[in-house]
């Protein structure tokens, strides 16, 4: 039996940078149409942080500078670091485990942010 998929038009103004890159995606044959670039996408990205802990959230937001220490009550929160995992998911979060570059990118954040 065919079940409908209900769908709701949403209007999003894009880069047009952006815009010729999802369509050479099309060109090349990865996907049939912009939809489809656009729908793979956000769930990618629904799907990173679908299953995302705690303390994992908080970092990220953090980082992104979309949460400070003052709107998170942290005195409950137990966490058992695992050194090798953190610098695995700060190399992959960052695109470098180089400790200059990353915290350069911290303070571009920043800067960004205080603007």
């Amino acid at each position: 039996m065919f079940t409908m998929v209900s769908s709701v038009l949403v209007q999003v103004k894009i880069p047009e940078k952006l815009l010729k890159k999802v369509e050479k995606l099309c060109k090349d044959g990865y996907y049939r149409s912009k939809e489809d670039v656009i729908l793979d996408a956000l769930r990618r990205l629904l799907k990173r942080y679908e299953h995302m802990d705690e303390p994992s959230r908080l970092t990220e937001l953090s980082i992104l500078g979309k949460v400070s220490k003052k709107d998170v009550d942290i005195t409950d929160v137990t966490i058992d670091f695992n050194e090798e995992l953190i610098t695995k998911n700060i190399a992959e979060y960052f695109g470098t485990n180089d400790v200059s570059e990353i915290l350069n990118h911290i303070r571009r954040r920043l800067r960004l942010s205080y603007s």
